[in-house]
């Protein structure tokens, strides 16, 4: 089953901000993550993890040190929702 995948405008911005600071190590590592949430999102490179004490099941996925990708999941109808690509979780 291959999800279908759906940047939020606060995680295209996220992109946008990515893409300008140019490190291309991170770059590659976020679409390697984008390919892997299309086939698997609770599995894969990255730790991804439930996070805990959130209303809805939102996922996260380490892009490196700094930045995390963070992610909600609807199986029912095969999407992948990704809410942010910048920082640690709440600290922008």
């Amino acid at each position: 089953m291959t999800y279908r995948l759906i940047l939020l405008p606060d995680a295209e911005q996220d992109l946008e901000a990515h893409i300008k600071a140019g490190n291309k190590k991170q770059l590659k590592k976020i679409f390697a993550l984008f390919e892997e949430l299309k086939e698997h999102p609770q599995t894969g490179t990255g730790r991804p993890k439930l996070l805990r004490y959130q209303q809805a099941q939102v996922w996260s996925h380490r892009i490196d040190d700094k930045h995390r990708m963070v992610y909600t999941i609807e199986n029912e109808a095969v999407m992948v929702h990704v809410i942010a690509l910048w920082g640690h979780y709440d600290d922008k």
